[in-house]
């Protein structure tokens, strides 16, 4: 029966490659082929701080981190950039689907090491929330921790003051 209405949803409403955004010819598959081969997974050498790769510079050289270690999964070019836009601010909440999908297969390796006992996703004010319609951080979490078997919580932490947008601040008004 679940199989039935997931085609009955994909002939109504087709989904679309995170990407470039053109109704996938197979609905199997998370990306389309175009896109699969333009996409710069960040593989070695990276910044084993901040997870960039190392060609770019990192920015570890620059700026310290509050954190241990960090992984990036890909290049966060004009392509990314769009697909998180489309992400974060335009409602396009299947796309989380792919990028979990993504971290896990592409940060399977430091998963494993790192052992962590939970996944805590970072949080969001809760008129944001309202206003973007979903949390993107809590679903992107959610989708990773059904992936690797680790446990998710969205509610252990929560943002109670509401700040400006990160986006519209430089670097150091963000930090």
């Amino acid at each position: 029966m679940k199989r039935f209405l997931n085609m009955v949803a994909d002939i109504f409403y087709p989904r679309c490659c995170p990407v470039c955004q053109k109704i996938l010819a197979d609905q199997r598959r998370m990306i389309c082929p175009e896109c699969e081969k333009e996409l710069r997974p960040i593989g070695h050498p990276r910044c084993y701080k901040c997870g960039k790769p190392i060609e770019t510079g990192g920015d570890c050289q620059k700026h310290r981190h509050m954190y241990e270690q960090g992984r990036g999964i890909f290049v966060y070019d004009g392509i990314m950039r769009r697909s998180v836009t489309r992400y974060k601010y335009y409602g396009c909440r299947e796309y989380g689907n792919f990028y979990a999908r993504a971290m896990y297969q592409y940060a399977q390796k430091e998963l494993q090491e790192w052992k962590p006992d939970l996944i805590v996703p970072v949080p969001v004010h809760r008129s944001k929330e309202r206003q973007r319609g979903f949390n993107q951080a809590a679903y992107l979490a959610e989708k990773l921790g059904h992936y690797t078997g680790i446990s998710t919580d969205v509610n252990i932490v929560q943002k109670v003051l509401k700040t400006k947008s990160q986006k519209k601040l430089n670097a150091l008004q963000r930090r």
